[in-house]
């Protein structure tokens, strides 16, 4: 199964947060302006300018990186058959992929310039993109600012488009491997002017697979890579020894390219100390200066005006603020309170209570006039799986039937309608909500009397004197399960402990540490275990459910799948390199799962629920088909009309139009998807 999260859905994943401030001169201004008009009392930042952003070179050259002028266009000695100039030409004929007719999820109306706050709950550990403690939500969106892929995955359909490289290929070997090439943009060009190489790829590659980074999963991951071969400036090839898609989005669109000029030799060690608190230069359309940098408080990237590939327009846009500003606040109603102030541009809002009883027009003057917009962004974001998973392995949870009517006792509809105020849905599917779900799923809901029948056909058809079923063995349906230290999951689960005794079986709940039920759930000493695992883009279903991982511990296949049907369908599923194609094995295996009832499944939320200042522009549906809202800061862009339009309305205390709350893929005033 995938990653391993809390109990909480997309309670991780907190934005908008800002530390405490003395009475400054921002809170001087916010009194004063509290004094006057009703309106007054929020202030959402003076009107900022439209810049295209700072000069790179400038930049690293006062920081004390060597810099260059170069010119434009390829290397003149680099031959077309090698990359250089002409290739275009010349790719089809050799058997080289590119794509030019892409969709695109930008707005081409928009505006570069100005600023966004947002707030995250922690100040990252490092200023590092690679190794130890460098791969958080947060830091993230920082390395997809400042660093390049090979390839992009395009966030609608899912298929590959160009980035750094312009044309790849894949050639299968008469050994069952395969070789991966790739052709670099001769345009392509470092912050601090050089070219970017193919020689830039193998350096990168050379830092990922060093143990001195202490990421053993990257290195292991990598080493499935034979060292890249630098064929020209432009022109490179790896080997992998199996044939695999995943292999190539692997290279292709997760290791970040970075500068050999300033990187190679360099062992993981000491670039884990060099750059630990340090910006390091990229190619991407952000950079970080030191003067930008208050450890532990906030963190700025500036938009690059002089970026190599701004002229095409594919990319127009993307990448639109000239600011995004970073302020690190570890509360929750802190970052509420000054979001609605002006503060903060932006809030992530995690907890349905607050959406529902706390953020409405009766009590929140900014959105009763259209200055605050709330707004719940529906798309197809992989969805993370919640529910109690079934050890298989052993009974009774070897019964399938026994399986089923837990399920059936769970009354999932009464939880979302009382605690979670109507705010998720069932969860029909291992994969639920996106493109991968099955729509041929069963639907299964609360129905005691078939939970009942099945349990009695199962053997378990007498109660003892506590009300608990048990069988002709006296062997009783009396289960316990470890659930997380919090009061919140203790409600919740004492609601289900409550219907499952309804239907006979007893539910004991045990608080336990995170590290304690995951060693157990890995050790497989479970009967049953409660938890949420993350979602995926590009799933691993053989990770998660091949018979090769049922019996062993520390696998993924926690409830312990055996189904031969799912296996043929895993082995398939990782040679097929069509995307649709693999969609539609997802699913066959999703109904699979279904039909099999390894785990009583929960609820989700197939959306975003944003708070912001009505100060911004953005597509029409307001986040990309399949990235989460960290994808904003990509897509939105500063709009100083708006945001002076707003200023006057708060002034004069006047409504503005109010957007509309549902927006996105898949609501029904949302635009048909593709």
């Amino acid at each position: 199964m995938p990653t391993t999260q809390t109990i909480h859905h997309r309670a991780a994943r907190r934005i908008l947060r800002l530390p405490q401030l003395g009475l400054s001169l921002l809170g001087l201004s916010l009194l004063l302006a509290g004094c006057g008009a009703p309106g007054e009392r929020f202030d959402t930042g003076a009107i900022l300018p439209l810049l295209a952003g700072v000069d790179a070179r400038q930049v690293w050259g006062e920081a004390g990186y060597e810099t260059v002028e170069t010119p434009a266009g390829a290397l003149p000695e680099v031959p077309a058959w090698l990359g250089g100039a002409g290739f275009e030409a010349l790719a089809d004929s050799l058997g080289w992929q590119t794509r030019t007719d892409y969709p695109l999820d930008t707005d081409s109306t928009a505006l570069a310039g100005g600023r966004i706050r947002i707030s995250i709950s922690e100040y990252p550990a490092t200023l590092r993109s690679e190794g130890k403690d460098a791969h958080t939500a947060f830091q993230q969106m920082m390395i997809e600012a400042c660093y390049e892929t090979l390839l992009r995955v395009n966030s609608t359909d899912l298929d590959y488009q160009p980035a750094l490289a312009t044309h790849w290929r894949v050639v299968f070997t008469e050994d069952g491997g395969q070789e991966l090439w790739f052709r670099l943009n001769p345009a392509a060009r470092w912050q601090t002017g050089q070219r970017l190489t193919a020689r830039d790829v193998a350096a990168s590659w050379k830092l990922k697979v060093d143990e001195g980074l202490l990421r053993l999963s990257d290195a292991i991951i990598y080493r499935e890579f034979s060292e890249p071969e630098v064929l020209s400036p432009y022109l490179l090839r790896t080997r992998t020894a199996k044939r695999s898609w995943r292999m190539m989005s692997e290279f292709a669109t997760e290791l970040r390219i970075y500068p050999a000029h300033i990187i190679g030799g360099l062992t993981g060690k000491q670039y884990m100390d060099r750059w630990q608190n340090h910006p390091l230069p990229g190619s991407g359309r952000y950079l970080i200066r030191e003067r930008d940098v208050s450890q532990g408080n906030t963190l700025t990237l500036t938009r690059v005006a002089d970026y190599w590939d701004r002229d095409n327009p594919r990319r127009r846009g993307e990448w639109n603020f000239h600011q995004i500003k970073f302020v690190a606040i570890g509360e929750d109603n802190l970052a509420r309170e000054r979001t609605k102030k002006g503060e903060l541009d932006l809030l992530l809002v995690t907890e349905a209570k607050y959406w529902v009883r706390e953020l409405t027009p009766e009590r929140v003057t900014q959105l009763r006039q259209g200055w605050l917009v709330k707004q719940k962004v529906h798309n197809d974001q992989p969805n993370g799986l919640q529910g109690f998973v079934f050890n298989t392995r052993e009974a009774p949870f070897n019964d399938l039937r026994l399986r089923r009517a837990f399920a059936l006792l769970m009354d999932r509809q009464t939880l979302i309608d009382k605690l979670f105020y109507n705010q998720y849905l069932h969860n029909d599917s291992y994969y639920p909500g996106g493109i991968y779900e099955n729509p041929d799923n069963p639907k299964i809901r609360h129905e005691p009397r078939t939970a009942i029948r099945l349990l009695e056909a199962a053997g378990y058809n007498r109660l003892d004197a506590d009300g608990v079923r048990m069988n002709r063995e006296k062997e009783r349906l009396d289960f316990e399960v470890m659930t997380p230290e919090n009061p919140a999951s203790e409600r919740l689960l004492t609601v289900i402990q409550e219907q499952l005794a309804r239907g006979g079986i007893k539910l004991s709940l045990k608080p336990t540490t995170f590290s304690t039920r995951v060693k157990m759930l890995n050790d497989r000493k479970f009967q049953l275990y409660y938890g949420a695992w993350t979602g995926s883009l590009f799933p691993d279903p053989r990770s998660s459910w091949h018979s090769e991982f049922a019996y062993g511990p520390d696998t993924g296949n926690h409830p312990g799948v055996a189904d031969p049907v799912i296996d043929s369908l895993c082995a398939v599923y990782d040679i097929t390199y069509d995307q649709a194609e693999r969609v539609r094995q997802i699913q066959a295996i999703d109904k699979r799962l279904m039909d099999g009832y390894y785990v009583a499944h929960a609820w989700y939320g197939p959306y975003e629920r944003l708070l912001y200042w009505n100060k911004f522009g953005m597509p029409r549906r307001v986040l990309s088909r399949t990235y989460d809202y960290r994808d904003l800061i990509r897509l939105w862009w500063y709009d100083p009309v708006r945001h002076q339009t707003l200023k006057d309305a708060i002034r004069g205390n006047q409504a503005l139009p109010l957007r509309p709350e549902a927006v996105g893929w898949t609501t029904g005033a949302a635009p048909p998807r593709p």
